[in-house]
């Protein structure tokens, strides 16, 4: 009887502490989609969600810091240029080719470091501040692991349904159009006769350098909200997460996350975690779609996930929490910048059933459309694995 009451008694702190979880995370996404809205990388909006975020990571007991730098204000704006020193380069071609092919071998690799990211010529052309806000909930002792919960402050520019499922050829266009200049001006050298075939690769780039300038000064911004609720799972995570003897938790809202991961490099520049115990878990957005963990992403090539992370959403997955594995190319995501440097790093997800972002840059992000259940979901599931890395990586007794 004693025990029924004592059963009786601690439902309803049950359900004060899911409720509480769940209004930090709807309250977290209402402000950054729907009382800030829009959010650009380095605008004053940005700024606005920033202060937000701190208040509210004090709020469910985390020390807080906020880092400021530099990000590239137009983040294409880079490829841009080059796009068009490369009609140049096609220019000079016709007349001095083995120049041309020199000066187009060059454009080439500086366009794979402008998508490797972060975008250097871009930051030349024009930079503004943006800032990561850094939250952490310490260990007692001197800690053997720490888990790092990646997020974003910014929104990201639109792109139609049709666009984004085309959004990693879109990418690729301009070093594609510097290959195909290779081979077009291989073929004036040894076919001197055939020198009108640099019109193909000079038509490509044009075409490519429009898109870039209609897409840096036309298109519009999401207001966020699937960026938004991962951040508030992230927030409503650390609200649940205990101090522990050994294990630190950090969550880190970055800036200019639309800027080719200016906000994650700025972070390991300040903050050059040992690779061996630090695990980042990536959530660029949540709340629509499947929750996902990404199995394969890249641009160039196709990296998989941490295998010991994996592993763990694996083990954990049920029928109450079920969760899928699927590739993700559409864009670098900052877990794959992590796993080149090395890092233990994963990315969990909203995907639709044809592997695409659930809302993520598509005009009908709002947080009318965002699924409940969904969110709820993410935040079980990455409960569930954060309890599990905690105790496999302490000295606290393991739960049967």
């Amino acid at each position: 009887m004693a025990t029924q009451k004592k059963l009786l008694a601690s439902r309803p702190q049950i359900a004060l502490v899911k409720m509480s979880e769940q209004s930090v995370q709807q309250r977290i996404t209402g402000a950054l989609a729907d009382e800030i809205g829009a959010r650009p990388a380095t605008s004053t909006a940005e700024a606005r969600a920033a202060a937000v975020i701190a208040a509210q990571m004090r709020q469910v007991g985390l020390e807080v810091g906020v880092q400021t730098f530099s990000a590239a204000a137009a983040p294409t704006a880079g490829l841009g240029l080059l796009a068009a020193i490369g009609l140049l380069a096609l220019g000079l071609g016709w007349w001095f080719p083995y120049p041309s092919v020199a000066l187009i071998a060059l454009l080439l690799l500086l366009a794979g470091r402008e998508l490797h990211g972060p975008p250097v010529l871009a930051g030349l052309l024009r930079q503004r501040p943006s800032q990561n806000v850094i939250g952490t909930r310490a260990a007692t002792r001197i800690p053997r692991a720490r888990i790092v919960l990646l997020c974003h402050l910014d929104s990201p520019r639109m792109l139609s349904p049709r666009r984004a499922s085309w959004l990693r050829v879109w990418l690729l266009t301009i070093p594609f159009g510097f290959s195909l200049s290779l081979i077009a001006l291989g073929v004036a050298i040894f076919l001197p006769a055939w020198h009108s075939v640099l019109l193909i690769p000079a038509f490509f780039l044009l075409l490519s350098l429009l898109v870039v300038i209609r897409r840096e000064w036309k298109a519009d911004w999401t207001v966020g909200a699937v960026d938004a609720a991962a951040v508030g799972t992230a927030i409503a995570l650390a609200a649940d997460w205990p101090q522990r003897e050994d294990v630190e938790l950090w969550v880190v809202a970055l800036g200019a996350g639309a800027a080719a991961g200016s906000g994650i490099q700025a972070l390991l520049n300040t903050y050059p975690f040992p690779k061996a115990e630090t695990w980042f878990v990536n959530l660029p957005w949540l709340g629509r779609g499947n929750l996902t963990i990404v199995a394969g992403e890249g641009l160039w090539r196709e990296r998989k996930p941490d295998p010991q992370l994996t592993k763990m959403f694996h083990e954990l997955q049920s029928a109450s929490a079920p969760l899928i594995r699927s590739a993700y190319r559409g864009e670098r995501l900052d877990s794959a910048r992590l796993l080149a440097m090395g890092y233990h790093a994963v990315s969990v997800v909203g995907l639709k059933s044809d592997g695409t972002a659930a809302g993520f840059r598509q005009p009908d992000d709002e947080t009318r459309l965002l699924s409940v259940p969904q969110m709820e979901l993410a935040l079980r599931v990455l409960r569930r694995v954060l309890d599990r890395f905690a105790r496999s990586h302490s000295n606290e007794p393991q739960l049967p």
